[in-house]
């Protein structure tokens, strides 16, 4: 009885020091915001929150080409950047605040998030984003690309309808214009890349792959 106790004891305590570690390994890969530097930098980017968290994973894996990560742009779907975009919106204000931090900006990576409940979201809106990128930044070239899928589960913001409208436009947006590419496609996330939520990017894993993945496609880099 006494040396069944004691074996439960010592593998409450190895768990214990295993998910201590897998936090201390956490917080040492997130545990400061490292800036890169102004003149570096040439890769700007629109989006929402998983974007940011993509982008922030890009940084902590040495990436130094593109913005700094910006938690403004969290909840920052396809719509909420087309809104009033020829006025200006809250969206645009970082936008325009990153640029004038980053003036040597000539590409954009632009991640198309789309709320399930937002079904009237078109072409024509994606089309109204194209046209303020362009007229910040002439010539540039613009990236797009859908949200990551997952393996397991459905992120009930996007639903599987805003991931898969996503692609939809994407497809669409490359083929008619010349300025827009496809890419990167990343993930897909499995459970151990996303968070709680079902939506989210964790930390470190999801940041780490789809940071590296990142990497891979806009610094040519091979990272671990």
């Amino acid at each position: 009885m006494k040396s069944a106790i004691v074996l439960s004891l010592i593998a409450l305590a190895v768990l214990a020091s295993a998910l201590f570690f897998r936090k201390n390994i956490a917080e040492r890969f997130f545990e400061s915001s490292p800036t890169p530097p102004p003149a570096e930098v040439s890769i700007g980017y629109i989006g929402c929150s998983n974007t940011r968290e993509t982008v922030e994973g890009y940084h902590y894996l040495g990436g130094t080409k593109m913005w700094s990560y910006d938690k403004r742009y969290d909840s920052g779907a396809v719509l909420d950047w087309a809104r009033q975009a020829d006025a200006g919106n809250k969206y645009w204000d970082v936008f325009d605040e990153l640029l004038a931090q980053y003036p040597n900006t000539k590409t954009i990576w632009w991640q198309l998030c789309i709320r399930d409940n937002e079904r009237g979201t078109s072409y024509e809106h994606t089309a109204a984003i194209l046209a303020q990128v362009r007229n910040r930044i002439p010539g540039t070239t613009i990236y797009v690309s859908a949200l990551a899928d997952y393996t397991d589960g459905v992120c009930e913001i996007t639903g599987t309808w805003g991931l898969e409208k996503a692609k939809e436009l994407v497809e669409q947006l490359d083929t008619n214009n010349g300025d827009v590419l496809p890419g990167p496609v990343l993930g897909p996330m499995t459970t151990i890349d996303t968070a709680k939520d079902g939506c989210h990017l964790s930390s470190p894993d999801g940041k780490r792959k789809l940071g590296t993945q990142m990497r891979e496609f806009f610094d040519r880099a091979t990272t671990l």
